[in-house]
């Protein structure tokens, strides 16, 4: 999935220069991870994507891989495939069983418009069906891979359908 894979890229990125940001998770977030989740990464992407440091270090990064010149260049481009610009989220806490290929989710916390979300996994994916679970609608895909539910105006939840 397009969405998924832009999001994992960046992620990817971010993770390998999680250590020089440091930080703390949130623990409403925290409190709500799954707990057989045994992975967990709170990555800070409002904090990275505004440091003038990291920011020169992707860009290097990207232009030795081959990719777009810049990291605001990447950005745009992957706005532009998935309809979520990742320069709105605040913080991913990425979690998931590494003993389980599909046992993966990501709180999402920004200002991005929701229903962008859901209209890029029902573009990638088709029509999402919608049932209630301990008070909350989950949106998720015919091909049953994707979940999605809004926690809050600022928190989003994606991911596996299991997790």
């Amino acid at each position: 999935m397009k969405y998924r894979y832009a999001v994992l890229t960046l992620g990817l990125i971010v993770l390998l220069l999680i250590s020089a940001c440091g930080g703390t998770t949130e623990a409403k977030t925290e409190e709500q991870i799954p707990a057989r989740a045994n992975v967990l990464a709170s990555i800070r992407v409002a904090d990275i994507l505004t440091d003038e440091d990291i920011n020169r270090l992707i860009d290097q990064l990207l232009v030795t891989s081959g990719e777009p010149a810049t990291l605001q260049t990447a950005l745009d481009e992957v706005t532009r495939e998935i309809g979520i610009d990742l320069r709105d989220l605040t913080r991913i806490m990425l979690f998931g069983d590494v003993n389980s290929e599909d046992y993966f989710g990501a709180f999402i916390e920004g200002s991005f418009v929701q229903e962008d979300l859901r209209a890029a996994i029902e573009a990638e994916d088709g029509p999402l069906a919608t049932r209630e679970y301990k008070g909350q609608e989950i949106f998720t895909s015919e091909n049953e891979e994707t979940s999605l539910v809004f926690l809050d105006p600022d928190q989003t939840l994606v991911g596996s359908p299991r997790a």
